[in-house]
């Protein structure tokens, strides 16, 4: 195989895992990195890369990085950097994103996913050869129909949850108009939410359900510091979330794994793919797994009514601060249509998830471990 994938996004946590699966299977990888800080992400891929038994030890030969920030013009990349990544380039994967839990303004928001899928888009017009276009958007930008998101592209009238899912709905929208109109080859992976390895439960980031979880150790630890001894492992946390709704949470390699059946197992394939599992986790069960790995109680799942009857406490507050970004998962529940997904990858070829107790305590454990050492001997580093 002779292929050079351009990826952006490489340090995120989806990113990431891909670049390590593009490297075991031979693609050279050319990463954009926004600053000098981020090229420790090599050890990281090395680090994933040894949950594959069948990954090179050294993946240094096929993993180039290079100084760019897709919010600027030609994605921040030099004319130098520009004249080596083109000609070579058969592949692109754009992962990078902003979510508004990470930024300051909306603003970012939108300057990043939108604005920074314009700057790819627009270097796209520098290549003489068009090289085929990944992009990665999420499952909750799909137009929604009697509960079904379905796939193909939302309108700009359609109801988003949040900015996140608004701008990733209009780059889509833009990534298809670009495409159809110059002839490039596109495909737009959605995937819901992501959680850790399936073997081992790694992660990396603070998104999607490592996010939820880390709110919840955050909120812990920071009762832990107010109540001291007093702390009786009762969180007294009321949620407010639909009582029998159920979220699509799948593996981070089930999704890579996804992806790369489709785009290299298959180069017939084309256009949108709701990445998700065919059924979902009941929250509840999210919420009750999460306890038992901290070790607390007392988290109610609840209406807004019921703070009616009994005014928000100030860790209630905290909690929902810090889970805004989160919060419309927890108010809407829909299936996914997997049509043209399953049409290129057979349920016999990747089966779809099983988010048991197991595997979610995996996942708690993991992000666990990494969070006492991160706060380790300072409980007031645990910033809620």
């Amino acid at each position: 195989m002779n292929r050079t994938a351009l990826v952006t996004g490489a340090t995120g946590f989806l990113g990431a895992f891909f670049v390590a699966l593009l490297l075991r299977k031979g693609v050279r990888v050319n990463a954009l990195i926004r600053n000098a800080s981020e090229r420790s992400l090599l050890p990281t891929i090395n680090n994933i890369g040894s949950l594959q038994a069948d990954i090179p030890k050294d993946l240094r030969a096929g993993f180039s990085s290079f100084e760019g920030n897709v919010r600027d013009t030609d994605c921040g990349l030099s004319d130098t950097d520009l004249d080596r990544i083109i000609p070579e380039t058969t592949d692109i994967w754009h992962f990078a994103a902003a979510f508004e839990e990470r930024s300051n303004e909306r603003g970012d928001v939108y300057a990043t996913n939108v604005g920074g899928t314009d700057n790819l888009l627009n270097l796209l017009r520098r290549f003489d050869r068009f090289p085929r276009l990944n992009y990665v958007s999420t499952a909750y930008a799909a137009p929604v129909s009697d509960n079904i998101a379905y796939e193909h592209l939302s309108s700009p009238d359609d109801q988003k949850g949040n900015v996140y899912e608004q701008t990733k709905a209009e780059a889509e929208r833009r990534v298809v108009a670009f495409c159809e109109a110059n002839g490039i080859e596109f495909r737009i992976f959605r995937p819901p939410i992501v959680a850790g390895e399936s073997s081992s439960g790694l992660s990396l980031g603070q998104t999607g359900y490592q996010g939820g979880f880390r709110a919840l150790y955050l909120l812990k630890r920071r009762l832990e510091i107010n109540l001291g001894e007093n702390f009786d492992h009762d969180l007294r946390l009321r949620v407010i979330a639909g009582p029998d709704l159920r979220v699509n949470v799948v593996p981070v390699d089930f999704v890579v794994d996804a992806m790369w059946h489709i785009a290299e197992l298959d180069q017939s394939a084309h256009g949108i793919f709701n990445v998700t599992g065919a059924h979902g986790v009941e929250l509840s069960r999210l919420f009750e797994v999460a306890s038992d790995s901290l070790k607390v109680s007392g988290i109610k799942l609840s209406t807004e009514h019921d703070f009616e009857a009994l005014p928000i406490t100030m860790a209630e507050r905290l909690f929902r601060r810090r889970m805004k970004f989160q919060e419309p998962y927890f108010l809407r529940s829909s299936e996914f249509d997997t049509s043209n997904f399953r049409q290129f990858v057979a349920e016999s070829r990747l089966p779809s998830p099983t988010c048991d107790t197991s595997y979610l305590n995996r996942c708690n454990q993991f992000s666990l471990e990494g969070m006492e050492q991160e706060f380790s001997g300072n409980l007031n580093a645990a910033h809620f």
